[in-house]
């Protein structure tokens, strides 16, 4: 039986890992695995190019600071390595800039629980953090009054 793509269900294709889905992040794995020396093959139900996905749009955002556990900061300091290795990469090739980095802001009162959850969890992994009082806030962020 041949598929769409003319590949022939008996040819054969031996595969060390399959990942189901094309999109971005499912992109990446498939290429951080054939780097590895895996034979990947993909499946992907829409077509290349498809704007069905959580990825498609002029922007993406990545940060540093995950409230949900610190096992995720260590993750994260390896996606903005890879993300810096894209960029480098990217600006190789001559392309345009990819990524852009901003910053955080999260704002409330110092006695918020999610807050404390935060401030402990960026001091525990060594991220830093900057603080404002209300009147400092107005003059660094005057846009946001």
């Amino acid at each position: 039986m041949m598929s769409n793509y003319g590949f022939d269900k008996d040819d054969g294709f031996d595969a060390d890992v399959i990942v189901v889905g094309s999109g971005s992040m499912e992109s990446a794995a498939a290429d951080r695995l054939s780097e590895r020396g895996q034979k990947v093959l993909g499946f992907e139900q829409f077509h290349r190019g498809h704007d069905n996905g959580s990825y498609h749009g002029g922007s993406r955002i990545i940060r540093m600071s995950y409230f949900e556990h610190p096992d995720y900061v260590p993750l994260l300091r390896r996606a903005f390595e890879l993300w810096d290795e894209l960029e480098e990469d990217s600006q190789q090739r001559g392309w345009e800039q990819l990524v852009h980095y901003t910053g955080g802001l999260y704002a409330g009162l110092p006695v918020a629980p999610r807050l404390r959850d935060h401030e402990s969890l960026r001091w525990s992994m060594g991220l830093t953090t900057n603080y404002f009082l209300p009147t400092t806030f107005a003059l660094v962020f005057p846009t946001l009054r």
